[in-house]
């Protein structure tokens, strides 16, 4: 078993759990906007932390220009496509205001659109994590650790969008918590391919997983995050949720 599988399978506990949790708070509570607002922006200060403190710095360490170009187009094309096939659904209708803006997400067929959408989301991130452990344990780490809150705020979501079509709690928790399973599988996948890749190969990979993080920060949680209007406390959560990841890379 490769290193990058090893340290996966010790740490895919907390994105495999984290949308059950976020589930857990949202059908025991009802987060208000600025609340999610708030988990958006620090998640989002964790993920780009994560992208350019960790993956960054390796494309520089071992230069491989080509690979990189590619990698990181693929990267970006690859989640463009998949948005325009899925008709924006890829990062949106993920919350009540959304809801009232597509009339077809009332019924169980934008329903399942969406959950399909969000299946591709969390395989994506479940082989960012992959890539983090192929590139290094402690990128690994702190990329599990930014997945996974992004991971619970998308429980909180899923809940929010199936109390809009009126799913009991049973339903609604397992749709929320099962996209911690696609993740986790895929994460495992992921440690498992790319852990034995070397060179241009691998180059390609970190861009490509360096590309999908950058797409995930700028239009899928910030997009969400200004759904409705900033107060000076949910903005402060992008800086301390970046801050958070520096100082752990620095230590």
């Amino acid at each position: 078993m490769s290193v990058a599988l090893t340290e996966t399978t010790k740490y895919i506990i907390f994105p495999l759990l984290a949308p059950a949790l976020g589930a857990f708070i949202a059908l025991r509570t009802k987060p208000s906007s600025q609340i999610k607002s708030l988990i958006r922006h620090i998640a989002a200060g964790l993920v780009f932390a994560a992208a350019t403190i960790e993956l960054l710095p390796s494309l520089f360490r071992d230069k491989q220009p080509l690979a990189t170009i590619i990698g990181f187009a693929l990267g970006v094309g690859l989640l463009l496509a998949i948005n325009v096939l899925l008709g924006g659904h890829y990062h949106g209708d993920r919350d009540e205001s959304a809801d009232h803006q597509h009339t077809d997400t009332t019924t169980n067929s934008g329903l399942r659109i969406m959950l399909a959408a969000i299946s591709i989301d969390v395989a994506v991130d479940g082989l960012l994590i992959g890539i983090g452990f192929a590139t290094g344990v402690i990128e690994g780490r702190l990329l599990t650790l930014a997945l996974s809150v992004e991971a619970l705020f998308l429980g909180l979501s899923i809940v929010a969008s199936c109390r809009e079509r009126k799913q009991t709690t049973v339903r609604s928790f397992f749709m929320a918590a099962s996209p911690g399973l696609i993740l986790a599988v895929f994460a495992l996948l992921g440690a498992s391919v790319l852990g034995s890749l070397h060179g241009a190969m691998h180059q390609a990979v970190v861009a490509f997983g360096l590309a999908a993080l950058l797409y995930l920060v700028t239009e899928e949680l910030l997009v969400e995050a200004h759904e409705s209007p900033d107060e000076p406390i949910e903005v402060t959560g992008f800086f301390a949720g970046f801050l958070f990841i520096l100082a752990l890379a620095l230590i």
